[in-house]
């Protein structure tokens, strides 16, 4: 038996649709509707057992549906939140924190004229 997940699609035309997808379009990362992409957005629903995935405008769809999508055309984008959800937060907490140490540093110094 085929392992199938439920999609919870988000913004685009199929706003709020659930659908099921196989196992090969959730590790492909994308799913199609009404020939729109959406991407996975590793957000996962606890009471209703869905996976989110959000609408990609002017995604390259193909005809052909899920399969017209070549499985890696994606991964710039997932890298991309990646940075912004996980590396950016950290950066600018170690920058802040530079930041404050050097204006304490500064403050101890004595004034010129």
């Amino acid at each position: 038996m085929a392992t199938t997940y439920l999609a919870l699609l988000v913004d685009g035309p199929c706003d709020q649709k659930v659908k099921k997808i196989s196992s090969a379009a959730f590790h492909a990362g994308y799913t199609t509707c009404s020939g729109q992409t959406y991407i996975k957005t590793n957000t996962f629903l606890r009471g209703s057992g869905e996976w989110v995935f959000e609408y990609q405008a002017g995604a390259a769809t193909g005809s052909a549906g899920d399969s017209g999508v070549a499985p890696k055309t994606h991964q710039g984008w997932n890298r991309l939140r990646h940075s912004f959800n996980q590396v950016m937060p950290t950066a600018i907490r170690e920058s802040r924190a530079n930041t404050s140490k050097a204006f304490r540093t500064l403050a101890k110094l004595p004034k010129t004229r």
